[in-house]
């Protein structure tokens, strides 16, 4: 496994800085950074209070599970920071790539082992839990296609609202292209659904290829979206805009 210190690649801080708005200069100083073992349970409350707003005994344990089943996965990370504070990350499992392990590999491994056993002592958790493995498997078929024929998969992607007025999205973003473009992948993909804000997307120019109302319980009404882009689009958009490719 890779080192969970995994430095983000020269190309991608170099993207990240000539995108750099003048606000951060009068608003708060922006930096960026791998992810690291610490930023796990931040990252799970953040998850809890986006997703769980009833905030049941369960929740957290939901929350727990949903998080380090993405990040189990992940290559490669970006975490933003504004004046010193975790304000948005962006993750992705790039093929080739060796799975961050270290300090955050078994962080991830005693999170989920935790919440699942949490769960496991009631019949109400057990439920929970099969409904959770129903909506994983779920979510395994309907990407199974575009995880076996494009290169890299944005992951875990958000923003706090602090974030807001620094452009952190879309630099977060073109960070990760900035590292596909270095290790020649040239396909992209990820998943959501109709609860996300799925418009920066299409804003993008990204397609959604594929979508998928669930059959799951306890996720009425949800519709699940693959969106794919390509590299080198991406890489010609920000050259139209900035006039270079960003290196």
């Amino acid at each position: 496994m890779a080192d969970e210190t995994a430095r983000i690649s020269q190309t991608a801080r170099d993207t990240i800085r000539q995108t750099t708005p003048e606000a951060d200069r009068r608003h708060g100083r922006v930096t960026f950074r791998p992810l690291t073992a610490d930023d796990v349970p931040l990252i799970i409350e953040v998850d809890h209070d986006t997703w769980y707003s009833d905030a049941d005994e369960f929740s957290r344990q939901m929350a727990t599970l949903e998080v380090t089943g993405l990040l189990r996965r992940v290559t490669w990370s970006c975490v933003a920071e504004l004046d010193g504070q975790f304000v948005g990350m962006i993750t992705a499992a790039v093929k080739g790539e060796e799975v961050i392990g270290g300090q955050l590999g078994e962080r991830l491994a005693q999170e989920e082992s935790a919440a699942r056993d949490l769960l496991s002592r009631s019949a109400q958790g057990r439920h929970i839990l099969a409904g959770y493995e129903a909506d994983f498997d779920e979510d395994e078929r309907f990407e199974a296609q575009a995880r076996r024929e494009l290169d890299a998969e944005a992951v875990l992607f958000f923003l706090r609202p602090q974030a807001r007025g620094h452009q952190l999205g879309k630099r977060l973003f073109d960070a990760f292209i900035a590292h596909l473009e270095e290790v020649g992948k040239k396909t992209y993909w990820l998943f959501t659904d109709s609860t996300c804000s799925f418009g920066f997307y299409d804003h993008r120019g990204m397609r959604r290829t594929a979508s998928l109302e669930t059959a799951v319980d306890y996720m009425p009404g949800v519709t699940k979206y693959i969106y794919t882009g390509f590299v080198d689009e991406d890489v010609q958009r920000y050259a139209n805009m900035t006039g270079e490719i960003g290196r």
